[in-house]
């Protein structure tokens, strides 16, 4: 019988020994032209991008909305090939793509022998930003992961993760160890936009209500950790700078179940903020709206 995730696993390592025959420029121009290609011949997701986009930006005309959903395939797919491309490269490389700013945010809180959450998002490269920030701190990340369909896929792209120091904490059992990697000191890497369940509580987000997971800010109340939100944002010439702020958990309701909202709202204040300046690179392919 035939094994569907070996054959998938086998064309996954096809392109990555292709990737390091072309190197990383040309891996990253690759992704370009095959973003373009899928968005315009394998229409994956476009309605989902579209739709998401108008909702999102109601003001932009129609040609302006394709243009963006165009960028935001080539951005995608920039991202997942220089994962893929990443374990070729040192520590010194992978730190060299990103230039983050106001690093004394972080510093200061590690010096203080106390842990905290990086709050990114799947918004540039989420992954860059998980690679990139801990070496310039000279710390490991304790990254929250989603595993694969593809064990064999899974198993790769942790490797590849933890290549630089990161550990890996999987979706599923994470609360505990996010909770310990905490109280020991450590930091917690989570993209914290997904997409929460029906009943969960709405934050606006572009304008529209949206349910959002709250267990992030749940946790950032119960250990009393401070919280900084960075993204890696991709510029033209493919390196990235990171802005870094220090969220705001000053003057917070009396009630508890509205303090864990209004850190959840604080937080997408500030991704809102970076995705109205930079919308092609957020991933708008996942149904954020589906309820």
């Amino acid at each position: 019988m035939i094994d569907k995730n070996k054959i998938e696993y086998f064309f996954f390592l096809l392109f990555i020994k292709i990737f390091k025959l072309i190197g990383l420029n040309g891996t990253r121009y690759l992704a370009k032209m095959l973003g373009s290609f899928v968005y315009n011949v394998i229409p994956v997701r476009k309605k989902v991008v579209i739709e998401n986009l108008r909702k999102a930006f109601p003001e932009k005309c129609l040609s302006e909305i394709k243009s963006i959903a165009r960028r935001t395939y080539q951005n995608i797919t920039i991202t997942f090939f220089e994962l893929m491309y990443a374990p070729n490269c040192t520590k010194e490389q992978i730190k060299s793509f990103v230039e983050a700013e106001n690093l004394d945010i972080c510093t200061r809180i590690i010096n203080e022998g106390k842990g905290f959450i990086f709050l990114t998002a799947h918004f540039g490269s989420w992954e860059m930003a998980a690679f990139t920030l801990p070496l310039h701190l000279r710390t490991v990340f304790h990254v929250l992961a989603q595993p694969q369909r593809n064990s064999h896929i899974t198993k790769w792209l942790n490797d590849a993760r933890e290549k630089f120091g990161n550990k890996i904490i999987w979706v599923g059992v994470s609360v505990r160890h996010i909770i310990e990697a905490l109280k020991k000191g450590g930091t917690v890497c989570i993209a914290g936009d997904q997409r929460g369940p029906v009943e969960s509580e709405r934050v606006n987000f572009m304008g529209v209500p949206t349910s959002y997971h709250m267990g992030t800010p749940a946790i950032v109340l119960k250990t009393k950790s401070k919280v900084v939100v960075g993204f890696a944002i991709r510029q033209k010439d493919f390196s990235y700078k990171m802005k870094l702020t220090e969220l705001n958990l000053t003057d917070l309701p009396s009630e508890e179940s509205k303090q864990v909202v209004e850190v959840e709202r604080r937080y997408i204040q500030i991704l809102e903020k970076f995705v109205r300046e930079y919308p092609d690179q957020y991933f708008w392919m996942h149904k954020i709206w589906k309820y």
